[in-house]
């Protein structure tokens, strides 16, 4: 959502996900949000906002990136000149039944995925973790005062979500 006197451009990318396994987002400072659809490809936008002009023309040359790897495909966003802070945020659509790890360094991840998928595995560092399936909330475990971690056994393919800083929400609909 952008906020009064803020301004903003957008990244978006495709990428076709066929024989893709595991698909790997590494955000540092963001707002990442993940849903599911059934289709063939990732679609991702990085929402770059600042409140100063030059400051976000300075951000704009951030890249959204896809590399290959065998059957991991890994998102990651370049990093903007020393001293850039912009703010970033990220709505990434991802095939379902694929193995998924997302990790921000400072900020949230919520996510909401519907389809199969197995082990899911939330941390946080500093911040919250949330998570419903089929509409039940499973608990959080706290490792000390300020993180969070929860972790289900399914039967399907790998969901892990991690925050050093911030929090982490996902909510998963099976068929």
């Amino acid at each position: 959502m952008m906020k009064a006197n803020e301004l903003e451009l957008k990244k978006t990318l495709n990428v076709n996900t066929g024989g893709v396994v595991t698909i790997v987002i590494e955000a540092t400072v963001a707002h990442l949000q993940l849903t599911s659809e059934d289709a063939p490809e990732l679609r991702a936008e990085v929402t770059i906002s600042s409140r100063e002009e030059s400051q976000l023309a300075q951000c704009a040359a951030s890249e959204l990136r896809a590399r290959r790897d065998g059957d991991t495909l890994t998102l990651s966003m370049t990093h903007p000149p020393p001293g850039q802070r912009c703010q970033h945020r990220w709505a990434v659509v991802i095939p379902p039944g694929v193995n998924l790890t997302a990790t921000v360094e400072v900020g949230d991840i919520e996510a909401r995925l519907a389809g199969s998928y197995g082990d899911i595995e939330l941390d946080t560092a500093v911040g919250n973790a949330s998570l419903s399936v089929d509409g039940r909330s499973v608990p959080a475990s706290k490792l000390n005062p300020t993180s969070e971690s929860i972790h289900v056994d399914g039967g399907g393919a790998a969901l892990r979500l991690r925050s050093n800083v911030g929090d982490v929400t996902a909510a998963v609909t099976r068929h």
